[in-house]
């Protein structure tokens, strides 16, 4: 009887819902959203199912390990493959925004363009093309105190993404060895934002050079940038203060992936990671593994820092690898967290760093003969799934993404928008939004900027990857038929 009760009550279920599987998505859905939700495999009491629970978690579709070298070998041929066309369409559709056909060096506002540097150099633009959007940043936003912005910007721009913006291109005027990275007023400011205790760089700190004001807090987009920026510039003392600001706060954070699925995105002046999150301070504050829509570009950021910064250390510098060795035991701590993450958290632009950091880190473990295959495949996995979903996705007919309408809080209605193209047709406003107070515009021009440097580091990692089972079992390079 009893049996004969439950199997009723379960087709009830089924019939309600519509099908099997759509039920159990219903039910893993709803048990994955709630607040402090914990993906079963961390569960210590669980820990005899993980490899069970990994290979459900994880389809065919999304590993490495067990398949036919063959197998392994095409699949990656067809993901770089397909990068490499999507880079192309691109960058041709960027290369036209630039004056006098749209807003690049046309328009006053350095979020037009600094992450069209990223853009041109990701896909090996002629150098004067490079040169000559770094040249014009240098002539017209460099301000009397040495920091780049437009009195006309946007005040959530202008302030807000200070810092931010500028190391993103003064990374490549370093590695051009442009003018700019030469002037002594430009690198004195950019110092000023890193702080002296901690190694951590603030997002803005006033207008007088002379008396710089200091925020509370020190987040990650920030000190990545500042420390990708300080390695190219040859700052080495500045470079690893930033990586052991990074290396502390995941390092903190190391019981909070594991206990809870969350990670904390901040710490106080002192470097201590803030875990008392205000109401509607998630979407700054905290990146977790059950939410759909939030920042989860903050860990692909941290990973590229601490990867980076072991590659520096070991060639550049001449650690030792022991020396070295922790930053890279705390980037693979971050690829365990987003491996836990469900695939619908990859639909939303904001996972795009972690392309990044997945490229840097599997070009980093294979150049050192570091990691196991089972890491190799979660990198793998965490950058087709970014690739499928967060680039291909979300990218219109011409080559180009759309803005993006980041918001503020946890409650902003722009949360909810599905950036998701299906045949060309969006749902998401097409336009910014000039009077929501609810979010914060991310052009077409910066978001493709951006993508484009993204996809090209994650295809240096992935023909890393390639060129290791190619060697790996005496196949050559020549692409299967």
């Amino acid at each position: 009887m009893r049996f004969l009760a439950h199997r009723l009550f379960f087709s009830l279920l089924v019939k309600a819902t519509g099908s099997i599987s759509q039920l159990a998505g219903n039910l893993g859905q709803a048990w994955l959203r709630r607040p402090g939700a914990l993906p079963f495999f961390l569960n210590k009491d669980a820990a005899c199912h993980k490899e069970v629970l990994s290979m459900k978690m994880h389809s065919h579709y999304e590993v490495l390990v067990g398949k036919s070298p063959e197998t392994v070998i095409r699949e990656l041929e067809q993901l770089i493959g397909a990068a490499k066309i999507t880079m192309t369409e691109g960058i041709q559709w960027l290369l036209t925004q630039r004056d006098p056909n749209g807003p690049i060096m046309r328009d006053l506002d350095v979020s037009f363009v600094y992450k069209a540097v990223w853009a041109a150099y990701a896909t090996n633009q002629d150098r004067h093309y490079i040169t000559g959007l770094l040249d014009w940043l240098y002539e017209k936003a460099l301000q009397p105190n040495g920091d780049f912005f437009f009195p006309e910007e946007v005040p959530l721009r202008r302030t807000g993404l200070r810092a931010y913006r500028m190391m993103v291109f003064l990374k490549f005027a370093a590695l051009l060895d442009h003018p700019i990275i030469h002037d002594e007023k430009v690198l004195r400011r950019i110092k000023q934002y890193q702080d002296m205790q901690t190694g951590g760089c603030f997002y803005y700190i006033g207008e007088d050079p002379k008396q710089p004001e200091l925020p509370g807090f020190i987040r990650i987009g920030e000190t990545a940038f500042f420390g990708e920026f300080a390695m190219a510039a040859g700052l080495k003392d500045e470079a690893l203060k930033a990586g052991s600001w990074m290396l502390k706060m995941v390092q903190d954070n190391h019981a909070h992936m594991i206990g809870r699925g969350v990670f904390y995105t901040e710490t106080n002046r002192n470097g201590e990671l803030i875990t008392d999150v205000a109401p509607g301070e998630n979407i700054f504050r905290t990146v977790n593994n059950w939410d759909a829509n939030q920042p989860g570009w903050m860990v692909g950021c941290a990973m590229v820092l601490l990867a980076d910064l072991y590659d520096t250390m070991r060639e550049k510098w001449k650690y030792e690898a022991r020396e070295a060795q922790p930053y890279l035991e705390a980037a693979l701590s971050l690829l365990d967290f987003e491996d836990t993450m469900p695939v619908y958290t990859y639909f939303w632009p904001s996972k795009c760093k972690i392309a990044w950091g997945t490229g840097m880190l599997l070009r980093v473990l294979l150049k050192y003969k570091q990691g196991t295959e089972e890491q190799y495949e979660k990198l793998y996995r965490a950058s087709k799934r970014v690739f499928l979903h967060t680039f291909l996705g979300t990218q219109l007919p011409d080559g180009s993404w759309g803005g993006e309408h980041y918001p503020l809080k946890d409650n902003s209605p722009e949360v909810k928008f599905d950036y998701r193209v299906i045949k060309g047709l969006t749902l998401y406003p097409p336009e910014e939004m000039k009077e929501s107070t609810t979010s914060i515009y991310i052009s077409p021009v910066e978001i493709t900027g951006e993508f484009l440097g993204e996809i090209g580091a994650m295809t240096e990692g992935l023909t890393s990857l390639l060129e290791f089972y190619r060697d790996k079992n005496n196949l050559g390079s020549a692409p299967f038929k």
